[in-house]
């Protein structure tokens, strides 16, 4: 009965999207994934600009916690809702292909599950690189080619999910968009990054890669355009 009720509940926060996702945040087992996901690549001070906030509670969280954080989504909807929140968190409008910011300018650009849902994954990466400082990391969640149906049950039933917990977790398995680690971590190469590491959370569900930004890369010197801001992008 429970499970029933958390798909009812599901059904209704999907006719309101930016109501979805900040239920989706209070949600432990999506908060603990994202805070595990940035343990290791954030400080204090750090400038962190996320890309594909949604609703913006990710990136108040990190505010929060002492980060100076500027956030960009797509959705006009999606940045209402944002924006109503108190707080320094810098909110824009904006395609994540083409982002409002000048070169080299944070220290940590994050994407949580959207290169797999865009058109153009690998100008995506170039411009979350752009704008990232020599040096400084690009991370992306993407949910995982490999993880099964078998392994999504053996999840539910070790974390004894139920209710809305449940509905989400099997929801976003069944009908996310999956990405093959090798082909997101050749998009890293192919964006000049390097020291690439790949995590893997929820209990293999969701894949995390991370790369180290270089001022040049390979990908600018045959596609300068990418990579020069302001320009339009494919």
């Amino acid at each position: 009965m429970k499970n029933i009720i958390g798909y009812l509940q599901l059904w209704w926060l999907m006719k309101s999207p930016p109501a979805l996702f900040s239920r989706l945040f209070g949600v432990s087992w999506y908060r603990n994934m994202l805070e595990q996901w940035v343990a290791p690549i954030l400080t204090s001070n750090a400038m962190v600009l996320e890309v594909g906030c949604a609703s913006g509670d990710f990136s108040q969280l990190l505010a929060e916690r002492h980060m100076k954080v500027s956030a960009v989504d797509r959705s006009a909807q999606m940045m209402e809702k944002a924006r109503q929140r108190p707080g320094p968190v810098q909110f824009k409008q904006a395609d994540a292909a083409q982002l409002p910011f000048p070169n080299q300018h944070f220290d940590v650009v994050l994407a949580a599950s959207l290169i797999n849902v865009v058109d153009t994954p690998r100008a995506v990466l170039a411009e979350m690189c752009r704008v990232c400082r020599d040096g400084g990391t690009v991370s992306v969640l993407v949910p995982s080619q490999s993880f099964s149906d078998a392994d999504a049950k053996h999840y539910l039933e070790a974390e004894q999910l139920t209710g809305l917990s449940n509905a989400a977790f099997t929801t976003w398995h069944r009908l996310g968009r999956k990405m093959d680690a090798g082909v997101v971590q050749g998009y890293f190469m192919e964006c000049g990054m390097i020291n690439i590491s790949t995590r893997i959370l929820l209990g293999g569900m969701v894949i995390a890669i991370s790369g180290c930004c270089h001022a040049v890369s390979p990908l600018k010197s045959k596609f300068p355009f990418i990579l020069e801001a302001g320009n339009p992008r494919g």
